[in-house]
């Protein structure tokens, strides 16, 4: 935090998903907020906003080196201190990006690839945040936790489990959850993530 962006050097020409506004306009800009919204890393340097997704087998590290070791390097943000963080992917797909983006968090909501989220499945620090109507879930052909549009932020890792422990079948199609449906849901949800967050505390 605090520390100013000096340089956006290109690794891999697909890494970037965008091109207004550049990379640069967020030069000379300090890192004033990290965030996250469903599985993407939001990085705010006040002029713009670096939103990024490292996939199932990407990374965002520290590192010191001038120069990426390895063809795993997809992006690298250069602070002004010498230091960097690095965008890297194991694999042959190379489905981690970023987006350089403008205006704040309800701004991003209206763009790529924010834009079409669910409702954030929850955080370490908040409740769930998906609202509490009856049937606030609909289900498109695929397991409803993996589906971000349904419920953002969970992902392969705990969908299943989420799904067998509310007693519900991940491949419910086309249809609408009934209240005690969302009710269990929700409470899977909560006790699958805060149980993730206790194994990844312990030493």
């Amino acid at each position: 935090m605090g520390a100013e962006l000096a340089g956006f050097p290109p690794i891999a020409f697909t890494a970037l998903k965008t091109y207004a506004p550049p990379p640069d306009h967020a030069f000379g800009h300090a890192l004033v907020g990290v965030g996250r919204r469903g599985k993407y890393l939001l990085m705010d340097f006040a002029a713009a906003t670096f939103v990024c997704t490292s996939c199932q087998g990407g990374r965002v590290k520290p590192t010191r080196s001038s120069r990426p070791s390895s063809g795993l390097a997809l992006a690298r943000w250069v602070l002004a201190d010498g230091s960097a963080l690095l965008l890297t992917e194991a694999g042959t797909e190379k489905r981690a990006g970023v987006w350089v983006r403008e205006g704040d968090l309800a701004a991003l909501e209206a763009q790529e690839p924010i834009e079409g989220l669910g409702p954030d499945g929850r955080t370490r620090s908040t409740r769930p945040s998906w609202p509490r109507s009856a049937r606030p879930i609909r289900c498109g052909g695929t397991a409803c936790c993996a589906t971000k549009r349904a419920i953002a932020g969970i992902g392969r890792r705990l969908a299943n489990e989420i799904c067998h422990r509310a007693k519900l079948s991940p491949f419910a199609t086309r249809r609408s959850f009934t209240a005690e449906e969302v009710a269990s849901l929700r409470a899977a949800i909560t006790s699958c993530i805060d149980e993730s967050f206790g194994l990844r505390a312990q030493p």
